[in-house]
């Protein structure tokens, strides 16, 4: 009876529709300026952590590539930018590009570290 009991709580806990967020594919812009700042910041950490995780790949397979330049480049900008800064960094972006916002966030972030970075010459 007691297997019969926890199977019923499981096949009815299943069937309660999540009300969970949702996204197709990638964010876009439009998507992304809707969330709150609180998950607009965890967003960023998120695609921040993915570029870090790609350069450090860059970086062991070709390090004088353009990409590892373009790694380089984006480490100056934004060091000593805690997370928050930098999701005000990108909303700023956003705020002046807003035809990013069909684009998806993780190119739309891409798009803002090689415009609002500055080339370094060394």
């Amino acid at each position: 009876m007691r297997r019969l009991s926890i199977a019923v709580a499981v096949m009815v806990a299943l069937s309660v529709p999540v009300q969970a967020a949702t996204y197709s594919g990638f964010m876009t812009g439009a998507e992304y300026v809707k969330l709150p700042r609180s998950e607009r910041v965890l967003y960023i950490k998120g695609v921040y952590d993915m570029m870090v995780r790609m350069c450090a790949e860059v970086y062991a397979v070709s390090p004088q590539s353009g990409a590892a330049t373009f790694c380089r480049r984006v480490e100056r900008c934004v060091a000593g930018k805690d997370i928050g800064e930098l999701t005000d960094f990108i909303d700023a972006f956003m705020q002046e590009y807003p035809d990013e916002r069909d684009a998806g966030m993780a190119s739309t972030y891409r798009a803002a570290m090689n415009v609002k970075c500055p080339q370094y010459t060394s």
